[in-house]
């Protein structure tokens, strides 16, 4: 695969994906090229247990449990990996100016159908899905998140010293008071059923995409 971590390459985010549920109705034993990240979690565990809450809040996640039981191969999805790129089963669209460390002159198309390790640029050929896809970018780049950003690359280049140390501080900060808002954000959409359904129904969930 193209690429390395912190790259919008399918060898910097592309992992497996493994769902264990111990206590299903029916042996699932499912293989898919199914489109997902972490983002998907709370939403199919909410329809597996069965919880018919609304959620406050617009989530980018959709619930794979069709797939997981079998129901379908694949739900048709635009996945936002962030850093100006999306992928689905079929395509992957990078902006030129989205992750400087892509080093992109221009727009980036891959079709997966005939170029699975990303090698050749496809957007002189789709033209319409291009289109497409650059909208799908810029609805997502035009939320606000709830928690402040640090600018891209900030402490990645300069000298060494305090103000290196500052930036890795801010980061671990940042980093530390996200996992903190998603904890709280999950115990208050779906009332811990992570702690009390899915240990009823005895479900694990591993590595999912890793963007």
């Amino acid at each position: 695969m193209r690429g390395g971590k912190f790259k919008e390459w399918d060898g910097g985010g592309r992992v497996p994906a493994v769902v264990y549920w111990e206590r299903s109705e029916s042996n699932y034993k499912n293989l898919s090229s199914q489109v997902t990240g972490f983002v998907d979690i709370v939403p199919t565990v909410k329809e597996i247990i069965g919880d018919s809450n609304i959620l406050k809040r617009a989530y980018d996640g959709i619930s794979i449990f069709p797939v997981l039981k079998g129901d379908t191969k694949c739900i048709d999805r635009d996945f936002y990996l962030g850093c100006g790129a999306v992928v689905n089963k079929d395509y992957k669209f990078i902006k030129k100016d989205g992750n400087p460390k892509l080093n992109l002159t221009e727009d980036f198309l891959v079709d997966y159908q005939t170029d699975p390790y990303e090698r050749k640029n496809a957007s002189m050929n789709n033209e319409q899905i291009l289109k497409r896809l650059y909208q799908v970018i810029e609805k997502y780049d035009t939320i606000m998140p709830l928690v402040p950003e640090i600018p891209y690359g900030k402490g990645q280049k300069g000298g060494e010293g305090s103000e290196r140390m500052e930036s890795n501080a801010l980061i671990i900060l940042n980093i530390s008071f996200v996992y903190s808002m998603i904890a709280s954000v999950i115990q208050n959409e779906v009332k811990n059923f992570f702690s009390l359904n899915m240990q009823r129904e005895g479900i694990l969930l591993y590595a999912l995409y890793d963007g």
